[in-house]
């Protein structure tokens, strides 16, 4: 029980690349089932997710034997791996058992959240919330509700709550930890303030913290991305541009700088900006993968020359570092994906093809491949394994993978999923307050 406890404490800290490996060494000593719902779990938020399925599938095969807190584990897996309704299942067997578990109760009400039911969802977590009260992710898990409910008044009020709260943690929370939940506080904090709109409170803010925080540049982005989300694109240009010119080398601004310009159609500004970091920058791998991707909307050469200086030097970092970490292994495979995409557009199918299918086998839900590799086929005539990519991707990412499946003449079954889509078309994101190119794919679905 206590080694569950060690578990259970580094999941709520969200330490999942320790968590993963706290599990394993327990494992191996004594491979209780009840570890493989958190084990999963470390999987899932690591994007290991073949592991986490296949952990998650023998978790899930001895779920009549857990006790109620090991349900409630198990649905946390569930929710990572958007098996929504399985997880709530699990939920309400736990609380059956345990009516008043707060974590139970706020892991339901994010349920009732992701189905779209926000006051039933409100309801238990503010029940969660009177059950333990000084429990910091319950309280933030309110806040994220009250602002999708534009309860502006109530957010501010948690979030008050939460800044003293994490203050009185301070000396017992590890440094890690207490940097990642004044991170989501921050974050709540400024769209708090927008959904108020109170733009010059966030601006005023944000240059106290240039002075005084390491969190600054995530506060900022995080500020140009929603104005992003209101339309509001040339104000987050203006904003980013300013900042730019006071570090002028900063290329944590500088590329999401150039993908807002992209977003709005300014790909040869876009392109001009990462050619003149790359002056600097010659060796940073996003940059160049970046760049390539706009260099290929342009049919532009130089795009064969990023991939394979990209993918130079994201080999290098394994083979001659001996730095083997997921993190490296995924840089490889974006630079691999730019360069099967340079190739398959200058029609060497065969050769993009045998790219795109080695990213596969070492990451199986690399959807830039997966969506590569399908647009490819249906454009070789190769139909039936395009659709059967795509349905890949729909249960990775199901509005990218019924967008490629209605792209691929294969539409929805269901009206349910047709109104899933419409509603996550709704939601903001870089693009604007709505993903206009997902309206018009679902305008031809509905006509079908």
């Amino acid at each position: 029980m206590q080694l569950l406890s060690i578990l259970r404490k580094q999941a709520e800290y969200q330490q999942y690349a320790d968590l993963k490996i706290t599990c394993l060494d327990f494992w191996e000593d004594n491979p209780d089932p009840a570890i493989l719902p958190l084990l999963a779990l470390a999987y899932s938020q690591l994007g290991e997710r073949e592991l986490a399925r296949t952990c998650l599938e023998r978790a899930c095969a001895s779920h009549k034997k857990f006790d109620p807190a090991s349900k409630i584990d198990l649905a946390a897996a569930l929710i990572s791996m958007q098996r929504t309704s399985d997880a709530q299942q699990q939920l309400e067997q736990a609380l059956q058992q345990l009516p008043d578990d707060p974590l139970g109760l706020a892991r339901l009400a994010h349920c009732r959240m992701l189905k779209g039911d926000l006051d039933a969802g409100r309801q238990l977590l503010e029940q969660a919330q009177q059950l333990n009260p000084e429990h910091l992710p319950i309280i933030l898990l309110l806040i994220q509700l009250y602002l999708q409910q534009a309860d502006s008044m109530m957010a501010q009020r948690c979030i008050d709550t939460s800044t003293l709260q994490l203050q009185h943690l301070a000396n017992d929370l590890p440094e890690a930890v207490y940097a990642h939940y004044q991170r989501q506080i921050q974050t709540q904090q400024i769209m708090t303030w927008l959904l108020a709109d109170q733009y010059s409170q966030v601006e005023q803010w944000l240059q106290q913290q240039k002075q005084q925080s390491e969190t600054f540049e995530h506060c900022l982005l995080l500020y140009c991305r929603l104005l992003a989300e209101r339309d509001l694109h040339a104000q987050a240009v203006d904003i980013l541009s300013r900042y730019l010119r006071q570090d002028p080398n900063n290329i944590n601004l500088l590329l999401p700088l150039t993908e807002l310009l992209q977003v709005q159609g300014f790909f040869l500004q876009a392109i001009q900006l990462m050619r003149k970091a790359l002056q600097q920058h010659s060796d940073n791998i996003e940059l160049l993968v970046q760049l390539g991707n706009a260099c290929l909307q342009r049919f532009d050469s130089q795009s064969r020359n990023c991939a394979e200086h990209a993918l130079a030097l994201a080999k290098a970092l394994i083979t001659e570092k001996q730095q083997d970490t997921y993190l490296n292994r995924l840089q490889v495979a974006k630079a691999e994906n730019l360069m099967a995409r340079v190739e398959s557009q200058e029609q060497n199918f065969q050769l993009a093809d045998s790219i795109f299918r080695q990213i596969l086998n070492q990451h199986p839900d690399f959807i830039p491949a997966l969506q590569g590799l399908g647009q490819q086929l249906m454009q070789c005539g190769e139909m039936a394994e395009a659709v059967s990519l795509f349905r890949r991707i729909v249960e990775i990412d199901p509005l990218k993978g019924h967008s490629s499946l209605i792209n691929a003449r294969h539409f929805p079954e269901t009206e349910n999923i047709l109104e899933k889509m419409a509603l996550s078309a709704n939601q903001p994101s870089l693009e604007g307050p709505i993903r206009a190119g997902i309206l018009f794919q679902l305008a031809s679905a509905w006509e079908q």
